[in-house]
């Protein structure tokens, strides 16, 4: 009598071992068909957006600008005005601020700001040039 139910686990061993390996064998054969893989789907398409300047909020106050600096304005008045460093943003490349009048203008080096092209921007400063005339404006130290 002990024989039969060591005969039916035996027997049920086999059986749940050969179900496991027809359904291991289905499962990696489905997945190595041909045309039967889902693609993957198409990248979405990038736009790539035109670098545009910050917008600033219109200076009611002038004088109150916090990067104003007595020393970076120009001595000559430049047509439309003296011209003053209000802002640097580092990284590349580098762009600085310029009040010029009323209007800020944002340049980079290489970029004019009346008739002085930037040459050079600095952790705290801009050097202009026109013909042999050079000027350095700095930011409030």
């Amino acid at each position: 009598m002990k024989a039969a139910p060591q005969r039916q686990d035996i027997t049920f061993l086999a059986l749940a071992v050969a179900v496991l390996t027809i359904a291991i064998a289905l499962f990696i054969i489905v997945r190595l068909l041909p045309g039967r893989a889902v693609p993957p789907p198409p990248p979405e398409p990038v736009e790539e957006a035109a670098p545009q300047a910050p917008e600033l909020p219109p200076s009611d106050d002038a004088d109150r600008d916090p990067f104003q600096s007595k020393i970076g304005q120009t001595s000559a008045a430049d047509g439309g005005g003296a011209l003053t460093l209000i802002g640097l943003m580092p990284g590349p490349p580098p762009l600085v601020v310029i009040r010029r009048g009323e209007r800020r203008s944002y340049v980079r080096i290489g970029e004019s700001v009346g008739s002085y092209t930037v040459v050079s921007i600095g952790p705290d400063r801009a050097v202009l040039a026109r013909d042999d005339d050079r000027i350095t404006l700095l930011l409030r130290p």
